[in-house]
């Protein structure tokens, strides 16, 4: 972020500022998970706060464990927090993304690689109530 001040009789000033949220963590590669979502706007979009990245791992560990297959993790936050500005527009969207704590999980299988069953998705929402 670009600051600017002017004030009369006052020397002006510009100053840049970093803006985001501490202590984002990647969300690395593993067996038990596939990262998908990234784009040419937002190629880096796998950081969380470093207590949901412990949980997603022991989520998809458990699921690989239990059924042999990988979930599939798609945004979480950019490295520093922020929007996802999706349509490069800043309309709409993904806001919720911007602090670390949400994730979309890739769940519908008639249409996209990574869906999952009616018994995987109950596993996924047990499992995830257990991690608290």
């Amino acid at each position: 972020m670009i600051l600017r001040a002017e004030s009369q009789g006052a020397k002006a000033k510009v100053d840049t500022i970093q803006v985001g949220v501490l202590g984002l963590t990647p969300l690395a590669g593993r067996s038990s998970y596939v990262l998908v979502g990234k784009t040419t706007s937002h190629p880096n979009n796998h950081w969380g706060v470093p207590v949901m990245v412990t949980k997603l791992n022991s989520l998809a560990d458990n699921f690989h464990a239990a059924f042999n297959r990988p979930l599939y993790y798609n945004d979480i936050s950019l490295p520093l927090g922020g929007r996802f500005d999706v349509d490069q527009n800043w309309a709409c969207c993904h806001d919720e993304h911007r602090a670390g704590r949400d994730l979309d999980l890739r769940t519908d299988g008639d249409t996209l690689q990574g869906g999952l069953t009616s018994d995987q998705r109950i596993f996924v929402w047990d499992e995830w109530e257990l991690l608290g």
